[in-house]
């Protein structure tokens, strides 16, 4: 990754190197944090630190289950605080806090995303995909997640567009269930099972890292709309 000044000249200012190929980029309105992809892996670089930031024991975040190909950060809709956006080809969403690192929301479409767009204060989110199509959804306050923008103005919405606020999605973290046919399936296989609303993420949701060091690993109720 190389920066260069305000006068793009040619030669960079600063380099900054991965261990594998970048997929995706995006600088802070502030200009101090610049997000990197890298597969399924981000980074944020600290332009005053000169360093990459720290999410607790480690400094990578990891995302996403196959390549992220957009980032985005903007400002949350309610606290302010720069939240980075992320589409990858394993059909999701997600907003991630860039202070701590902690998944905010996330959504799950039909098919891979290869681009996102959001307006200011996540008013508004655009997303691309695989099969050539664009959906923008926009952030209702009244139900605190996003709708479609075919279904703004409509009185009442789908369950799978209201079933989970935008901000306690965590809240629905629940011990795994021997039961759940949903959480003993491999990420693959989980993907391909058709949109039926919310249901619990993989036993392999974690990175195998991560679920070695979590005594007692926690899955998410996963938010799905069709796209």
């Amino acid at each position: 990754t190389h920066c260069f000044d305000s006068t793009f000249k040619p030669k960079s200012v600063q380099k900054i190197t991965f261990p594998s190929a970048v997929s995706a980029l995006a600088l802070s309105k502030t200009d101090k944090i610049l997000a990197v992809a890298a597969g399924s892996v981000v980074q944020s670089w600290d332009f005053s630190a000169q360093k990459f930031h720290d999410y607790g024991s480690s400094q990578d975040l990891h995302l996403h289950y196959k390549v992220i190909t957009g980032l985005f950060i903007e400002q949350h809709p309610i606290t302010d605080e720069e939240v980075l956006l992320s589409v990858s080809l394993d059909k999701l969403v997600k907003f991630t806090s860039l202070l701590d690192g902690k998944e905010l929301y996330q959504l799950q479409c039909s098919s891979p995303l290869t681009a996102i767009g959001v307006t200011p204060k996540c008013g508004s989110l655009v997303i691309g995909g695989e099969h050539g199509f664009v959906k923008i959804k926009h952030y209702d306050s009244k139900i605190d997640t996003f709708v479609s923008a075919s279904s703004e103005g409509q009185n009442k919405a789908s369950s799978s567009d209201t079933e989970d606020p935008y901000m306690s999605l965590l809240s629905q973290f629940s011990k795994p269930n021997k039961g759940d046919r949903f959480m003993s399936m491999k990420m693959n296989e989980w993907l391909e099972v058709p949109l039926n609303g919310s249901r619990r993420a993989p036993r392999d949701w974690f990175s195998p890292e991560k679920f070695k060091a979590t005594e007692r690993p926690y899955v998410p109720l996963i938010h799905q709309v069709s796209s």
